[in-house]
């Protein structure tokens, strides 16, 4: 269950209408660099500034153009979300050619104003932590769709992950190629090792 702030909740139950937005947080690799830069995208039209856990965060306007409703339920199944981000958006551009998104670490939080103004009700809340799933890697030809879709995987993703994922010889080499500790990993449990001349029978 969501625990809201008192300030936000007086809000919702005063029903005076709600005027959310959705504030897209990315912490991407430079392909040029190699190095972590965080973009942040938000639903409103104009570039703001927003302050979450004490630190400022500025977040580019006119960029998202459509995104689903973000439902929760219990248990570990994967959760997915998809944003999409217009090609017109010169942030959008930067976020998707010049940085890799594989795996890349994003956060989604909800931004409550006041009905008429830009006044923000509380601090945004996070609803959604997780990593991009799949992103393209360039933008559509001239002529072709306007608009790209950004999927995203939650967290929980990672408790799903087989024990051969993470302990494999294959995964480590991912990282470290040189790396051949885990070279037999694949035979564990299947060689059978003899201490001294004759096996053993065992315990009855």
């Amino acid at each position: 269950m969501r625990l809201l702030s008192p300030a936000l909740q007086n809000h919702l139950v005063s029903r005076q209408g709600r005027n959310a937005h959705a504030l897209f947080w990315f912490q991407a690799k430079n392909r040029t660099t190699q190095a972590i830069e965080e973009i942040g995208l938000w639903t409103g039209d104009d570039d703001m500034q927003f302050v979450i856990d004490g630190v400022s965060r500025s977040y580019r306007g006119g960029a998202v153009v459509s995104l689903p409703a973000l439902r929760t339920r219990v248990g570990l199944g994967d959760r997915t979300y998809s944003v999409t981000l217009s090609q017109l958006s010169q942030d959008v551009r930067t976020l998707i050619q010049a940085h890799d998104l594989r795996k890349a670490p994003v956060e989604v939080h909800i931004a409550d104003f006041a009905l008429g103004s830009y006044g923000l009700i509380d601090e945004p809340e996070r609803i959604f932590k997780g990593r991009v799933r799949t992103a393209p890697h360039s933008l559509p030809a001239k002529g072709g769709d306007a608009a790209v879709t950004v999927n995203l995987s939650a967290a929980m993703v990672r408790l799903l992950r087989p024990l051969a994922l993470k302990k494999s010889d294959e995964s480590l080499r991912l990282r470290a190629a040189g790396d051949g500790f885990r070279k037999y990993m694949d035979a564990t449990g299947t060689v059978v090792c003899l201490w001294g001349e004759t096996r053993s029978a065992g315990p009855s």
